[in-house]
């Protein structure tokens, strides 16, 4: 009896899951999810793209490919049980650009979410970064809608994710020195696959990415993109003539000249920028201070003056931008004079065996197995006062770090007691240090606030590498960017970053093509990449000739 019983549930399990399936779809596009949860149709102006079903998500933990199992509608939400057990809730919803996949819950213990990994029969044109093929006469795209959700693949699982999903050597063949974790669309054999993620960031969860640096650092529990719920992505589809509505229809490829500013040169500059026809003067000494940017009073000692150097600038239909590095921490910032940020990333932390007074230039710490000393600075932090130490001596009694400078960088010499934490500050081999990641949101907002007081129109940003020191690879420049963004008065602001970027906050973030012709002080350092014009052949981007000069 009991046989016939879990054989007759069988069967009405099975007799729900076969007339269950699940339709969304906008105008020019069509997704199908069957009871298993995986997609068996996805259409474009009625065009089948899909050879083969592939699942709307899988989800890696402990280095394992986790499956969809079976699909329901749940409240609203199309709720899909993965192979183990584990479960994700997807509110799905079409407007008229596309579909919006939303993650609304997310079973506690998968460390990562790829979130509909297709491959598409488009290969006429794909668009890398942008993340669309196009062929047939219709296009098809993905786009990520918040930073927490990457384009590519997670560091450190590639392997587990080429062997799953059947990659091939010539499926990741790299065209343009962007490494292919980080591409939203890379070419297959007959087709287009699409690569977009999202990780756990709290503590809770080991990462391989966890391995590739000193100081894995976690985001907070409350912080928005600490989790994998909320994390977004749009699909979109249209006709092929449609397809730079889609992607956006960018103005002409414009050029610029660098250079360093007195106050005495500026006339110079902007009859060299006349009579080469450039549009664009981007000065490098702007600001100074790469934590919290501030005037550089040698070259601006006031907003009347900057505001008068626009003015002549404008007369002769020219605009002043800035080039500005990002993500480091020099010892003179306000990050770290006179009270140092707490966000400044760490080594490696001790204690005190005995009170500290604020004139002792030698005292003994509990473990300094990590304290070696650096060819660089030997930073310590222990509560708002920063220590340098020379040596490091080891006896019965302790560890003692001697020829130590007290209250060093500006900050005020303190006394301490044994509960006070000392911690080891990261420091870069160019003798600067790096924040963590709210540090970094801190640091996008001053650079805004900047932005917003000069009026600048244009801004190059340079050393994003160092704001992927964390761990985090391109969410930590999405975040950084978002952030930014976020916090201008003037949202037509043109920036651009020295890497590629899947994310735009908006349809209004701007990606114009920019080219430097030379840098007026030194030979141009931007950053240029391999095989450019089929770069942005293949994203899209207006090709104009190089200017000679």
């Amino acid at each position: 009896m009991r046989k016939l019983l879990i054989s007759l549930m069988f069967l009405f399990v099975a007799g729900i899951g076969e007339a269950q399936t699940f339709k969304f779809q906008n105008e020019k596009l069509e997704m199908t999810v069957n009871n298993q949860g995986y997609v068996t149709s996805l259409k474009v102006c009625k065009q089948e793209l899909l050879r083969e079903q592939q699942p709307l998500a899988v989800t890696l933990r402990n280095d394992e490919i986790i499956t969809p199992f079976l699909a329901h509608e749940m409240n609203g939400l199309l709720a899909i049980k993965m192979s183990d057990g584990g479960a994700i809730f997807f509110d799905i919803k079409s407007n008229p650009q596309g579909l919006i996949i939303e993650v609304a819950k997310c079973s506690e213990t998968y460390s990562t979410l790829l979130l509909c990994p297709f491959v598409v029969n488009l290969n006429e044109e794909i668009g890398e970064t942008k993340g669309y093929a196009k062929g047939n006469k219709i296009a098809f795209g993905m786009q990520a809608l918040n930073a927490k959700t990457c384009a590519g693949t997670p560091v450190g699982q590639t392997k587990d994710i080429r062997s799953y999903f059947r990659y091939n050597a010539n499926d990741l063949t790299n065209l343009f020195a962007i490494p292919s974790t980080k591409l939203a669309a890379t070419t297959v054999a007959g087709g287009t696959r699409f690569q977009f993620y999202s990780c756990r960031r709290n503590d809770t969860i080991q990462h391989p990415w966890q391995l590739s640096t000193h100081f894995p650092y976690y985001l907070p529990e409350e912080d928005n993109d600490a989790l994998i719920a909320g994390a977004k992505i749009e699909l979109w589809g249209c006709a092929e003539k449609e397809l730079d509505t889609y992607i956006g229809n960018l103005p002409e490829r414009a050029y610029y000249i660098t250079t360093s500013l007195d106050r005495d040169n500026l006339d110079k500059f902007l009859d060299t920028c006349k009579s080469m026809h450039i549009k664009h003067l981007i000065i490098d000494n702007l600001f100074v201070g790469e934590g919290t940017y501030q005037w550089n009073t040698n070259v601006i000692p006031s907003d009347s003056v900057w505001k008068s150097l626009q003015a002549k600038a404008a007369d002769k239909g020219i605009t002043l931008g800035a080039q500005v590095t990002v993500g480091k921490v020099t010892v003179h910032d306000p990050l770290l004079t006179p009270i140092p940020s707490k966000h400044i990333l760490k080594e490696e932390a001790s204690y005190l065996t005995e009170p500290l007074d604020a004139k002792q230039e030698a005292f003994c710490i509990e473990d300094g197995d990590l304290l070696n000393t650096s060819k660089n600075w030997n930073i310590l932090q222990i509560d708002d006062e920063l220590i340098l130490f020379n040596s490091i001596e080891e006896d019965e009694a302790g560890i003692y770090l001697n020829g130590c400078t007290r209250g060093a960088f500006g900050t005020k010499a303190q006394a301490h007691d044994i509960t006070s934490t000392i911690d080891k500050l990261w420091v870069e081999a160019d003798s600067t240090l790096r924040t963590n990641l709210i540090g970094q949101d801190e640091m996008a907002i001053s650079l805004a606030n900047r932005c917003n007081e000069a009026g600048l129109q244009y801004l190059i940003l340079n050393g994003t590498e160092n704001l992927q020191i964390t761990g985090h690879g391109a969410y930590a420049l999405s975040r950084f960017l978002n952030t930014f963004y976020s916090h201008l008065n003037n949202k037509d602001v043109n920036v651009f970053p020295d890497q590629f970027t899947h994310y735009r906050q908006s349809d209004d973030w701007r990606h114009t093509p920019i080219t430097p012709v030379f840098n007026l002080n030194k030979e141009a350092d931007t950053p240029q990449i391999k095989d450019e014009e089929n770069f942005y052949k293949r994203n899209r981007l207006p090709i104009l000739s190089t200017q000679k000069l």
